[in-house]
Parts: C-alpha cells; structure tokens; sequence
C-alpha cells in the first residue's frame, strides 16, 4: 500500500513512532493523520455549528479536467478512479454491488435527571449509519518516478 490511514486522532504529547512503526509494520512514510484543531489557549476550536473542528495533513484535489491528487503531508500521488460493477437498477434505494459505506458510532443511553442529581450515561452498543452505496473507488499512484513513494515502492517490490 502506498498510503496508510491511521484512525486515531493525533496527539503531539502522546504520540510514538516506534509504536505506530510496530502497530505498521514499519509502514509510515505517507500516513494520513488527522487531529482536533486547538487555539492558542491549548482548547478545542468549534466550528460554528456545535462541532469541533478536525484538521489533516491530507488534501484531494479534483481539478477542472476532472483528474485528482491526492497529498499527503508533502507527497503527491495521481489518483486514478475506478467506477464499480454496476449491478441491476432496484426501484428502492439502488442496489450496489460493491456494499454500502457505514459510520460506526458507539451509542450511550441518559437517564433522565431529577433535580440536582447528575445525569447518569450507560453504554447503548454500537449504531450504524449507512453514509450512501459505493459507486467508484480512487486508487493512488506516485506522481513521479522521482518520488519519495515511488522509490519506497521499487525498495519493496525488490524485497
């Protein structure tokens, strides 16, 4: 793979390379990190809409020709994409061949307080929100044979 996702966000005083490289299997080079923007006071800045604001190292960038790029941290890959299969239109909703993106979120059950109690929170599992059908995938590429990527992968590719 060229490009790795870590799922986490970024904590600078937490963060390890070592750990990530073990959890990677030496794999980092171009790793889509995000985190929670914070102001100068060291405090979560909110998004106007009761939301905190996320930011990344990681931009895509569709052009006026329609192609993208995809740039991680100071890389650049070409990104290449690839309609899925179509399968057979259904009237209901659309019937994707390649399945359904899902958000998964962890639910928490509040009971109601009475007074000056605290609110009491139990654990509610795990909802799944269906975010759309899979209609296309992007596959990057090194956008030169002088990359940083395109050299780690003819490194692995000889291994």
């Amino acid at each position: 793979n060229l490009v790795g996702i870590q799922p986490e966000a970024f904590e600078h005083n937490t963060y390890s390379t070592q750990e990530e490289e073990k959890d990677y299997n030496g794999y980092v080079h171009n790793m889509i990190r995000w985190r929670y923007k914070k102001n100068m006071s060291d405090e979560y800045m909110n998004n106007g809409m009761n939301k905190i604001e996320r930011e990344s190292n990681t931009r895509l960038v569709k052009w006026e020709d329609g192609s993208m790029t995809l740039h991680v941290g100071s890389e650049t890959f070409v990104c290449d994409q690839i309609p899925s299969a179509k399968a057979p239109k259904v009237t209901a909703g659309g019937n994707f061949k390649n399945g359904y993106l899902y958000l998964s979120q962890k639910a928490t059950f509040r009971a109601t307080a009475t007074g000056d109690e605290e609110m009491e929170e139990t654990d509610g599992g795990t909802v799944l929100e269906c975010m759309g059908g899979i209609v296309s995938k992007i596959t990057p590429r090194p956008s030169s044979l002088q990359s940083d990527s395109h050299k780690a992968l003819t490194m692995a590719v000889r291994q």
